[in-house]
């Protein structure tokens, strides 16, 4: 801190009062004060505004990574996922949910995962849970009383 001494300066003049040099160093101190917490203060800024940036260039890194990709089309994927099972069910049962999407990319894991959860809402896959073994569901495709529905015509409106 900055410490007056008995001594004024000469550029103050020898008229000064010790009760105004003692003023002067409280109006100092006010705006040192002032500076500081200024200088804090935009400390801040500047660290949110780094960690805005940084997070602005994993979303436009992510983003561009997102647009590589082909667009998500929920009937193929559903289609996919029917055709897998009617192929093990053909060989004689279920195929475990880690089957249907080994080897894919994390992408298309969510992409199946959202066509699956549709399925299975529409009917058209049950889940059963497996007995005695590590994994927790496995998948059976349902067999409809007619001819089997593919999965692109179950969101025609026309069908009842």
């Amino acid at each position: 801190m900055f410490k007056v001494s008995g001594m004024v300066p000469k550029s103050i003049g020898p008229d000064v009062s010790s009760t105004s040099l003692g003023s002067l160093k409280s109006c100092f101190i006010l705006h040192l004060d002032a500076l500081l917490a200024s200088i804090a203060e935009t400390e801040k800024q500047t660290e949110l505004a780094t960690r805005v940036s940084t997070w602005k260039e994993r979303i436009e890194h992510t983003s561009e990574e997102q647009d590589t990709h082909p667009p998500f089309d929920i009937h193929l994927y559903g289609e996919r996922i029917l055709d897998k099972l009617s192929f093990k069910v053909d060989s004689g049962g279920s195929m475990s949910s880690m089957d249907v999407v080994m080897g894919q990319p994390k992408h298309d894991v969510a992409r199946t995962f959202s066509a699956l959860l549709q399925l299975v809402n529409n009917g058209n896959v049950d889940l059963q849970r497996a007995p005695a073994s590590d994994e927790f569901v496995h998948l059976r495709e349902v067999p409809s009383p007619c001819q089997k529905r593919r999965y692109g015509q179950l969101f025609d409106k026309e069908e009842s």
